[in-house]
């Protein structure tokens, strides 16, 4: 007789990780009465893998993840934090992050290439039909940039999950077809030069040359290595030639505006944050606290509720203990994993902690690094069974 239970529930496992992924713009997702369409999609993710065992250890970090959000939640409170609700929201998703990530990873049926090729496709569609759609550019882009300044401005789904999904399948196959790897890079041209983010281009494109050397690393020929020097070559000559201010950047990132907003900005918090007292760096200003600083004579006096920099943030809203928790958090999934899986996963979330507060303030990180650790595991201890146990 046909199971419908067994057949089915690959397929909504599935529709909830690409749903996800292309619901998801980071700080930027749609707001409906209040409610982020992305956070109504987890919990009722949550909701249907409810019955989804799931180990001790992290129930006992997301526990205390939750208590350490309950403490700086009560210093915000009792500070009167202007960002008090939007802060908590970011924060418990994180925890729910982790957890519906988790639960996701135990289905062993889910066919992880069909969703990647679902999500960039689907990224790439909705990219290009933003400028098109009034309403889907309302969702993608925040509030901020709906004026006539940044009209042709271009916000769309994240790549992050996209990128921890290319990470998966080409550590469970590194022989992969050209056109799997042609089409990722290529995915990463076309999304930056609508959305010019520097970030997600420098990501992508060092995981596509991490995953051609992967391939190649048993195998390299001098014809390899003489295509990789011209591409290089390719790179260095464009960047150094073009008129985009934002890619020049990237070269020479003292004259970069973003980058000295960053650079001051975060200084000028941990030269506050030194002086302030044991109970406020034990357990921060609060969720929702504001840090004040002085940008130049021009901007002048800037107020933020978020700093460019995850520690530093999360430093700023719960202090050295929701900070040491964060970093339990991200650092468990390595337990289960080899060296160079360790590397690969943490790449994308260190290098956006120290640059952006994305890797907080973007759910897809921690679901990212949580759901391909585990799938991982599941599959090597799959491979171990099978060695152990013939048919």
């Amino acid at each position: 007789m046909f199971d419908n239970k067994i057949a089915t529930q690959p397929i909504l496992d599935s529709i909830i990780i690409i749903l996800l992924s292309l619901t998801y713009a980071g700080i930027s997702s749609g707001i409906f009465f209040g409610i982020r369409v992305v956070d109504i999609l987890i919990l009722v993710a949550l909701i249907y893998k409810a019955k989804t065992k799931i180990s001790s250890i992290t129930w006992i970090l997301v526990g205390l993840w939750f208590v350490s959000i309950a403490i700086s939640t009560i210093v915000g409170f009792t500070g009167k934090a202007p960002y008090l609700i939007s802060d908590f929201r970011f924060f418990v998703i994180f925890g729910l992050g982790v957890l519906l990530a988790r639960s996701l990873a135990k289905n062993e049926t889910i066919n992880v290439e069909y969703i990647f090729y679902f999500i960039l496709i689907g990224t790439l569609i909705i990219y290009y039909i933003i400028p098109y759609l009034p309403v889907i550019r309302f969702y993608y882009i925040p509030e901020s940039f709906q004026n006539e300044e940044h009209k042709n401005t271009v916000f769309g789904p994240s790549v992050i999950l996209l990128n921890y999904l290319y990470i998966y399948l080409v550590f469970k196959d590194r022989n992969r077809h050209f056109l799997f790897y042609f089409s990722y890079v290529a995915a990463a041209l076309l999304i930056f030069n609508l959305r010019i983010s520097r970030q997600d281009l420098v990501i992508m494109l060092l995981l596509f040359a991490w995953s051609i050397g992967y391939r190649l690393i048993y195998n390299i020929k001098l014809t390899y290595l003489l295509i990789i020097a011209v591409g290089c070559i390719a790179a260095v000559t464009y960047l150094s030639t073009t008129n985009n201010d934002r890619i020049r950047g990237i070269l020479d990132p003292k004259k970069d505006t973003s980058f000295n907003y960053r650079v001051i900005s975060n200084a000028d918090f941990m030269n506050k944050f030194q002086r302030a007292s044991v109970t406020e760096q034990a357990f921060g200003f609060g969720i929702g606290s504001t840090f004040i600083f002085h940008y130049n004579e021009y901007l002048g006096v800037r107020i933020l509720n978020i700093l460019d920099n995850t520690p530093l943030t999360i430093l700023l809203k719960s202090g050295y203990l929701g900070l040491l928790l964060y970093l339990l958090i991200v650092l468990y999934p390595m337990l289960y994993l080899t060296w160079h899986q360790r590397l690969l996963l943490l790449f994308p979330i260190v290098l956006s902690m120290f640059l952006f507060n994305h890797a907080l303030y973007n759910v897809l990180y921690i679901f990212g690094l949580y759901f391909v650790a585990f799938k991982l595991k599941a599959d090597r201890y799959y491979k171990l069974n099978q060695a152990n146990n013939p048919q």
